[in-house]
Parts: C-alpha cells; sequence; structure tokens
C-alpha cells in the first residue's frame, strides 16, 4: 500500500505586529506540532477506491515572503494562500505539484483548503485533484491532508522558502477516463476542421475521441430527449478536467460548446445502450 506524507509549511500575510524586519526577506509568525490526517480517493470509472493513511506527528509553519501569499510542501509543492483575516487564509485552488513516490509520479493541483489560527493552535487542511499512473494509464485521483495541533513545532525558520517557484503543470490526461488511446483521437485542430460530434442508438458518440485547440468549439449533435447528454461519467460527474464546459443536453437538438482552455472534457449519455460508446471525450491541446 502507498503511503504519502504530507508536510505543509505555509506562507501568508503577517498579522499586525509580526511583519518582517528591515532586510529580512520572510518572517516567522508561528509553527504547530500535530497529527496529519491524510486520505487518497481514485476515481475509477466503476466503483472508486478509498484510502485512509495512518496519521503522521508533522510540524506546520505559517510565514510571509515578501508580501507574498505563498506555500511551501515538503515534496517540492507549492501553492496559494488567500489571507482572509491576521488568523486565516484560504488555499488557491489550480496549483501545480509533482508528487514522486519511488518510480512514480502523480501530477496534482490544489482544489482548496483552510488555514486558521485559534487559542494557540492551528487547524488546517489542502486538497488536490492528481493523475496517478496504473497499469491502464492515468486515474484521477483526490488527496486531503488535515491537521489539527495545539502544541508549539519545531522552529524551521532557516528553511529557504522565499523565491520559490511554482512549476509549470504538464497538461491533464484523463484517457482512461474518458476510454481514450491515444490513437483514437481524431484530430480537428485546423481553423477549417468540422468540429461535430453526433450522436445516435446505434453507433453511439461519433467520433467519440475529439482532439481540438484552446479557444475552439464542438457541436454535439443528437436526440438527447430519450439519451440525455452530461459531463463526467455516469459515477462521477466532476471526472476530468474542472471546470467542465459540457453542461447537461435533454434535447433533441444542436449545442455548440466552447473550449477556452486546455484539459481532457469527459461526457456520457444515459440509457445508452451501446457501453462501449457511451463515454466520450474531448481533448483540448
Amino acid at each position: 500500500m502507498r503511503r504519502y506524507r504530507f508536510v505543509l509549511l505555509v506562507l501568508a500575510a503577517a498579522a499586525p505586529g509580526c511583519g518582517p524586519s528591515a532586510g529580512q526577506g520572510k518572517n516567522l509568525i508561528g509553527s504547530w506540532q500535530g497529527t496529519v490526517q491524510s486520505s487518497r480517493v481514485q476515481n475509477f470509472v466503476l466503483v472508486p477506491f478509498e484510502q485512509v493513511f495512518q496519521g503522521t506527528r508533522e510540524t506546520w509553519m505559517i510565514e510571509q515572503c515578501g508580501g507574498e501569499l505563498h506555500a511551501l510542501v515538503t515534496f517540492g509543492c507549492i501553492i496559494g494562500l488567500k489571507a482572509l483575516s491576521a488568523d486565516e487564509a484560504e488555499v488557491v485552488p489550480d496549483f501545480p505539484c509533482d508528487l514522486t513516490e519511488g518510480s512514480a509520479t502523480v501530477h496534482m493541483r490544489t482544489t482548496g483548503g483552510s488555514v486558521k489560527r485559534s487559542d494557540g493552535g492551528l487547524a488546517a487542511s489542502v486538497s488536490w485533484r492528481g493523475q496517478e499512473p496504473v497499469s491502464q494509464g492515468n486515474v484521477q485521483a483526490d488527496y486531503n491532508a488535515q491537521l489539527t495541533a495545539s502544541s508549539p513545532g519545531k522552529d524551521r525558520s532557516t528553511v529557504a522558502l522565499c523565491g520559490a517557484q511554482a512549476s509549470p503543470a504538464p497538461p491533464d490526461d484523463y484517457s482512461i477516463l474518458g476510454g481514450c488511446a491515444a490513437r483514437q483521437f481524431v484530430d480537428r485542430t485546423a481553423a477549417d476542421a468540422e468540429r461535430v460530434v453526433t450522436y445516435d442508438q446505434t453507433n453511439g458518440f461519433q467520433p467519440r475521441c475529439l482532439r481540438i485547440g484552446p479557444g475552439q468549439a464542438a457541436v454535439f449533435s443528437g436526440n438527447f430527449r430519450t439519451d440525455s447528454l452530461f459531463p463526467g461519467t455516469a459515477d462521477q460527474s466532476l471526472a476530468g478536467t474542472a471546470p467542465n464546459p459540457i453542461k447537461a443536453i435533454f434535447v433533441p437538438d444542436m449545442r455548440r460548446v466552447e473550449f477556452p482552455q486546455t484539459g481532457d472534457f469527459i461526457y456520457h449519455c444515459t440509457n445508452c445502450p451501446q457501453l462501449s460508446s457511451s463515454i466520450g471525450m474531448v481533448r483540448v491541446r
């Protein structure tokens, strides 16, 4: 069983009276030691698989770097924080991170979280969404780490946190969820290409795996009154890149969908007789 160790060093705006002295690049606001509880959910198409890992004793810190809001995780992740008050902050979503465990690399982005100081203690939570390699490709996985601490932690103020930059995020790869192998994608990125996905009860979605460019649009056409179209998979409406511009379609008509950002955007239909063609994906690169 793979076990992840989450240690978070948080950089946030200083509380009143705790600003950095002249010439200092950062200021330690506080450190706390407590038990970190972490978990992972692998979002397989049919049955999600959840693991809750054994708690570990960790030290979390709050610091300031030149007035900018950052967070640094010991496995190299840099995330952002938005200060809500002198004692509270929220995690800024979509900060990239690569978690390496042995020979496997998990590409993650923050999805949320919070940090709150109260009565000398700290309550913090960070969530990530990642692409975890499995034998069939990549599977979407959600990670969470939480710390509740009241005791002071070890002073780690000598750690060089300031000036660190977040690494560029790799492109999403949710092909295992969308059921699309690399050879199955139909390339319609050319400016004059027809980008229409048709649906009927005989052939399902055609083309089921479509590749287009950022800023381009695709048209979904079919009788969706009986077999409605929904984003994600039948079990996980949020499967794939978020946010998904594909919305539910209930009427027997055409729907034009614009894709401004890169990603893997999954969709499926209900009551489809052809299981292999009841799910599709638009890859935007």
